[in-house]
């Protein structure tokens, strides 16, 4: 019996061990595994959603980028043609350089040509308009210089076609300029008369 009595406590310890590892031991590694996998798929979706976090800081820059290019697009190519204005400020500038007999003379306004603008740009679809302007006046070199230079800086978007310069043959030094210049526009919105 003797023989029992050792072989029932190393059964019972086999048993218990058996037991432990059953109910405590394997439900743990699973739950170790299920952790782990669950570890696994967070750094995954982290890792995506650091993409994604710096796909958004790199479209923002280009926002940011883009409003500043284009933030004062509305003061360069106004809604409407702001002819008067435009032509007021002209005077002025062509006055305060010291040129002399000037005459402005505005030529129908038409719609921009698709060379000048984008290739990528409907002109159709933009609406930008041309109001060309022949500026004719006299003067010396350096104030036709000093005119072209405050014309330049004008918060409105001006382009030269041509400039034409002639020297005055009973003046010495003294030009006879003539301008084609051009300025742009956005026409007003037409209001909807509902198919009238």
């Amino acid at each position: 019996m003797r023989r029992y009595s050792e072989v029932i406590p190393l059964v019972l310890v086999g048993v218990a061990a058996i037991a432990f590892v059953t109910l405590a031991i394997l439900p743990a590694r699973r739950r170790l595994g299920t952790a782990q996998a669950e570890t696994a798929r967070l750094q995954s979706e982290i890792t995506a959603e650091g993409a994604r976090l710096a796909a958004l800081d790199s479209i923002h820059r280009e926002v940011v980028m883009l409003r500043r290019r284009t933030g004062e697009f509305d003061r360069r190519v106004p809604i409407g043609p702001g002819l008067g204005e435009f032509l007021n400020d002209l005077a002025a500038v062509v006055e305060r350089s010291g040129l002399q007999n000037h005459i402005f003379q505005p030529r129908p306004s038409h719609p921009a040509e698709p060379e000048r603008l984008p290739r990528n740009i409907d002109p159709a679809t933009v609406g930008v308009h041309v109001q060309p302007i022949m500026v004719q006046c006299e003067g010396h070199f350096d104030a036709l210089f000093h005119a072209l230079a405050a014309i330049e800086n004008f918060a409105r978007l001006t382009e030269f076609d041509n400039i034409k310069i002639a020297s005055d043959p009973r003046r010495p030094g003294w030009l006879k300029i003539e301008m084609q210049m051009n300025i742009f526009f956005r026409p007003a919105a037409q209001p909807d008369t509902g198919g009238r």
